[in-house]
């Protein structure tokens, strides 16, 4: 089953301290100076990665029936013809309480992936091909 909220489900100011603490213990195991760089955790990466795996998993039909009305795509919203018409249907919220739910996100994550990514043929696949676009931005630090 899939964990939808984790600690990455707030403001990335909200955690900012832990963040800060998490990178001084790093310094401290490594015996690195005061100033050295760290790379920081994808934490919030992995909230992305289980909400564009569950989005996954909804529209290839890989979950219980009970999620069935989750999502809403855009062509069932309406019936003419966009570019977009594959994609789902973000939900407004005017809470931020709202903004972090699946619901709000997971329509948002989905819409951001590649077309060749969101049409991936297995849900190991789709989900190793998204941990490693998501780690990219690590790479490069």
């Amino acid at each position: 089953m899939v964990i939808l909220n984790g600690p990455a489900n707030t403001y990335k100011t909200s955690l900012y301290s832990i963040f800060l603490l998490q990178k001084k213990f790093v310094r401290i195991v490594t015996y690195s100076s005061w100033n050295a760089h760290t790379a920081s955790k994808p934490e919030f990466d992995v909230n992305t990665l289980q909400r564009g795996t569950f989005v996954y998993q909804f529209l290839n039909i890989l979950l219980p029936e009970s999620f069935s009305s989750f999502f809403v795509t855009r062509s069932q919203i309406h019936c003419y013809h966009t570019g977009s018409v594959d994609l789902l249907h973000s939900q407004f919220y005017g809470t931020s309480l709202g903004q972090f739910s699946v619901t709000y996100r997971g329509p948002v994550i989905w819409s951001s992936l590649s077309a060749s990514l969101r049409s991936h043929s297995s849900a190991l696949g789709f989900k190793r091909v998204l941990k490693q676009v998501l780690l990219m931005a690590y790479r490069s630090i």
